[in-house]
């Protein structure tokens, strides 16, 4: 899987995606800990709109996430950055729409959500998210990429 990290590296050298990212100080990652479902899964929604992975690692996966995903399963840190890369080279682009956002207090989110580039188009996205001590520990992933229909 390591094809796909290159992928990214190589897409985030380009500025397609990110910047370096932050540390975090032990304070920060403390508090971190305390924030609830709503709190971190909105705080991943927009870093990863930005196109910030690696400040979401840092701030919002567990190190031992495990992702199940049509594409594959996908664990850790690097597990994550491989599925990333995944999405960015069947969908080149940060063009995405939230269609649906759920959550509750218990852990679980859920979001709907579609994205285009100029040749292809996912109308299907579907992630589920299990949140625990402020951090995702499982997350499934679901789209179809189809060519981009002309309207």
């Amino acid at each position: 899987m390591t094809e796909g990290r290159d992928q990214y590296l190589a897409n985030a050298n380009a500025g397609l995606v990110g910047h370096l990212p932050m540390t975090l100080s032990p304070e920060e990652t403390e508090s971190l800990k305390q924030r609830n479902t709503s709190e971190v899964f909105m705080d991943h929604l927009a870093m990863r709109k930005e196109g910030r992975l690696e400040d979401d690692l840092i701030r919002n996966y567990d190190p031992e996430i495990i992702i199940v995903s049509n594409w594959g399963i996908f664990k850790g840190f690097d597990g994550v950055r491989d599925s990333a890369s995944t999405l960015l080279k069947n969908l080149p682009s940060l063009n995405y729409k939230f269609d649906s956002l759920l959550m509750n207090d218990n852990g679980a989110a859920f979001e709907e959500w579609s994205g285009s580039s100029d040749t292809v188009e996912v109308t299907d996205g579907i992630d589920a998210f299990i949140i625990r001590n402020g951090k995702i520990v499982i997350q499934t992933i679901w789209y179809t990429v189809q060519p981009k229909t002309v309207s």
